[in-house]
């Protein structure tokens, strides 16, 4: 994803429940016992909408397979503003729905964390919902017209305060997990109303048909289970915005692996500027292939951001997609390898992956940053901690410029041995598919042969930060300074 403002992960810990922030990884105290996140083994979800209906609301039914690794009150994340109508829990009906209702963690925006109204033993368990959403969540689905629909796992770049403004993946629809459990999802759409032909673009394994039939859509979609929450790429449209022959380009790309991965670029609007979108999207692929190995998914398909549409929207991945515009190409294509196979563990670790991509891209201005090119310091400013306080769970937007110029100095230093790439690429190989932390990247880079004095004073001032403001003929520390407390 491009830079600005950006949260992997936001948890937001409500005062009236909670004094003051904790590890929500390691669960808390709730009640009379413990409020733990579960481990999702898999989710089927059922989606319904009516447009015939003069009160537009989803109805949603899903049932949640997890395990429990003690004894406790097992956590979800649900819709923020989801209107529970049953609950059941192995099979037995919960009557006090209510308790479910609270939500105990959340923006107060778009989802909540919230625990079962009874404890459960460690072990595999199962919960059945059935609920409904208003007629409209706002950067997810929208009714460009009578009859049409527009529904989109969206998400963008910018947080802005507001109900208007806020993450847009999966959790704004269905029960999931936070974004390091991996899972099994399957959805099935059922659209009706429909006064034109609408298509299905996903990034999941489709049964049936991606077109409507007789004003109806239905979909069956099986999502591979190293997904998370933020993989899943789903845009329901109508046909007629790509229907100029130009708008929409399929080749295949040869990987390394000897594989054809099907390539497609989408421009809903934008027909003229297709074919350059999608001949970019195969050059940014053999690039990525050169420096981290194999493409790591089956397919890749982009959506080109339409001209006027999205003014504020810069760029987003899933797993084998992406939103994207002519200037990020490369930044989106690269997060198919850090970013949606080598994934963040949690927010504080999102930093990584923007890293590879800011660097990557060198923000538009040439493949792969030079130390020189990547001086995110010049103004003599000093540099922020990446990481923030041990409870700071959301990504710094420091992390574009700084991590990009952290690379690109171990680049330079290690250049008799080729460089910071083929480091990055054993990474990738080893840890691909996987959720990481901070601490197992740097140990990695740490084990380099030319790790040294050098490296080290790099990464304490471009990823732990410092305080001090140097003059402007001293903008980078002579030895190390102390870590910013920011």
């Amino acid at each position: 994803m491009k830079p600005l403002l950006f949260s992997v992960l936001i948890i937001v810990f409500t005062t009236t429940i909670f004094s003051a922030p904790l590890d929500v990884h390691k669960g808390f105290k709730h009640k009379d016992s413990h409020a733990i996140l579960v481990d999702l083994l898999k989710v089927e979800s059922q989606l319904k909408l009516d447009l015939n209906q003069q009160n537009k609301k989803i109805s949603i039914h899903s049932v949640l397979k997890f395990k429990l690794k003690e004894k406790g009150y097992p956590l979800i994340n649900l819709p923020y503003d989801a209107n529970i109508s049953a609950l059941k829990v192995n099979k037995k009906n919960i009557s006090d729905v209510e308790q479910f209702k609270v939500t105990l963690m959340s923006p107060k925006i778009t989802w909540g964390l919230r625990a079962l109204p009874e404890a459960l033993d460690a072990g595999e368990h199962e919960i059945e919902l059935i609920y409904s959403l208003d007629e409209e969540i706002k950067n997810i689905i929208s009714y460009p017209a009578q009859g049409k629909v527009d529904l989109m796992s969206f998400m963008d770049d910018y947080l802005k305060q507001g109900k208007e403004k806020n993450q847009g993946f999966i959790e704004l629809l269905f029960p999931t997990n936070l974004q390091f459990d991996p899972y099994q999802f399957r959805l099935q759409i059922k659209v009706s109303g429909l006064k034109s032909t609408h298509l299905l673009k996903t990034n999941g394994e489709l049964k049936g048909n991606n077109k409507s039939s007789n004003g109806e859509l239905s979909a069956d979609i099986l999502f591979p289970s190293f997904f998370t929450s933020n993989s899943f790429f789903l845009h329901i449209f109508p046909e007629k915005l790509i229907e100029d022959h130009r708008s929409l380009r399929v080749s295949h790309y040869t990987s390394v692996s000897g594989k054809k991965i099907p390539v497609e670029t989408y421009c809903p609007s934008l027909p003229k500027h297709c074919e350059y979108t999608h001949k970019t999207a195969l050059e940014s692929l053999a690039l990525a292939e050169e420096v981290f190995g194999a493409y790591p998914f089956e397919r890749l398909t982009l959506r080109k951001i339409p001209r006027g549409v999205r003014a504020d929207m810069h760029g987003m991945e899933y797993s084998g997609a992406g939103v994207v515009s002519d200037s990020n190409v490369l930044h989106e294509v690269v997060h198919s390898w850090y970013g949606r196979s080598v994934s963040p563990y949690a927010g504080v670790d999102g930093w990584i992956d923007e890293a590879v991509a800011a660097w990557a891209d060198n923000y538009g201005g040439g493949n792969f940053a030079t130390a020189e090119s990547a001086d995110f310091n010049g103004n003599c400013r000093g540099f922020k901690n990446l990481l923030g306080k041990k409870d700071q769970t959301r990504l710094n937007s420091a992390s574009y410029g700084q991590g990009r110029e952290f690379l690109a100095k171990l680049d330079k230093l290690f250049a008799s041995q080729g460089g910071i790439k083929p480091t990055l690429k054993a990474f990738f190989s080893k840890y691909k598919g996987t959720p990481v932390k901070t601490k197992q990247f740097l140990s990695f880079l740490e084990s380099h042969p030319m790790w040294g004095e050098e490296a080290e004073l790099i990464k304490r001032v471009l990823i732990f930060g410092t305080n001090e403001h140097f003059d402007e003929d001293k903008c980078w520390p002579a030895k190390l300074p102390k870590p910013d407390e920011d």
